[in-house]
């Protein structure tokens, strides 16, 4: 008996649909997404030192300042994280009121390196019997 070769060779039709078929045409279609918001939580230690500060008999000091900080983060969408950074800034003002400058850069393990300048103001109010102490920062 001789040998019989069978070749059998399929091709196949793909035809892909995007959006809706021709059937919806005209009709009016609700859509509705939900989406988990964003949710993050920071934690962790932080070191400031200020490096030297100066102050004018007129009432006007400044102040240069070096920071290390490690933070952990959790993330409901892309889970636990590590940043590591140093930050500098710089105060300058009188006894009552004063402006910071500052620049804090690191590396995040879920997104790389990072750079975040900020600016604020200070100040305190003096009472017969208490201080008040107030701030702003723009990061």
């Amino acid at each position: 008996m001789g040998r019989t070769w069978l070749d059998i060779k399929c091709w196949c039709n793909h035809s892909n649909v995007r959006g809706l078929p021709d059937d919806f045409a005209g009709e009016m279609i609700d859509q509705h997404m939900s989406i988990k918001e964003r949710s993050t939580i920071s934690y962790g230690p932080s070191l400031q030192l200020e490096i030297s500060g100066a102050d004018a008999a007129s009432g006007i000091s400044a102040a240069a300042g070096l920071g290390l900080n490690l933070e952990i983060e959790e993330d409901n969408y892309d889970g636990i994280g590590v940043k590591v950074g140093v930050d500098g800034s710089a105060r300058f003002g009188g006894r009552n009121f004063g402006g910071l400058l500052g620049l804090g850069m690191g590396v995040n393990s879920r997104g790389g390196g990072y750079a975040n300048p900020r600016c604020g103001l200070s100040g305190s109010l003096l009472t017969r019997d208490q201080i008040i102490n107030w701030g702003s920062m723009l990061v």
